[in-house]
């Protein structure tokens, strides 16, 4: 799995407005700043039919999103938008001095999502815990039924391949129900994606007008790879 390292982040400043005041008896006015994430306050003594005028300053608040997904996904597709990973656990920390525990946590949704909303502006870090980061990948088991081995020329009569004392085929035609190899230099084959049950294999040498039959059973299960080699008269 991919290893996360923080994410530094910064919220913008909002703008600024000019406001008035008026009330019928002394009162207290309350504004809240982004500025210093800590309530601000001042007060204002204000007579009976008295208008006031206070300039004050109101900061937007930022906001931090994104999406968690598998870096594979988006290799495997590009120009596709990845299905972002769910549960997995963000946690976005300021970097500001003196607001050191500005921590805040949440999980992703459905769609990968997290989205830090009302923070003051300043710097952060957004951490991804590895530990959330559980992919359910569907992996497909397909039947793999193969036979390999050597086409030679059995120079001493006993079936069996011997280098040095049998001559390898080179361009042996091995055919297994419309599926084809051919041998190489060495004599060597390789047929895949074989049927179960009792299968019939025809080996046609080259420059030759006859054919060799062998026959022989394939397991009905995943994975049968079986070595034949396959003697050929002189």
């Amino acid at each position: 799995m991919r290893s996360f390292k923080p994410l530094c982040v910064c919220t913008g400043l909002g703008l600024a407005m000019l406001g008035c005041f008026g009330a019928a008896s002394a009162q207290q006015a309350a504004l809240t700043t982004n500025l210093s994430g800590k309530p601000f306050f001042q007060s204002v003594a204000l007579n009976t039919g008295q208008i006031q005028q206070m300039d004050f300053i109101v900061r937007s608040a930022g906001s931090v999103t994104g999406r968690v997904f598998a870096d594979e996904e988006l290799a495997s597709a590009p120009g596709v938008d990845p299905q972002g990973i769910a549960g997995v656990r963000v946690t976005l920390r300021s970097r500001d001095a003196g607001f050191s525990s500005l921590v805040v946590e949440q999980f992703t949704d459905d769609s990968g999502t997290y989205d830090f909303q009302s923070l003051r502006p300043g710097k952060y870090t957004v951490e991804v815990d590895p530990a959330n980061l559980l992919i359910k990948i569907d992996i497909p088991v397909t039947v793999q039924r193969r036979i390999s081995g050597t086409v030679f020329i059995d120079n001493d009569g006993d079936a069996l391949y011997q280098p040095g004392i049998d001559t390898p085929v080179d361009g042996a035609q091995l055919v297994i129900e419309g599926r084809k190899a051919t041998s190489d230099a060495s004599g060597a084959y390789e047929l895949r994606d074989l049927p179960p049950g009792r299968v019939e294999l025809l080996v046609r040498r080259p420059e030759y007008s006859g054919t060799t039959h062998v026959r022989f059973d394939l397991f009905d299960r995943p994975a049968t790879n079986r070595v034949i080699n396959i003697p050929m008269k002189p």
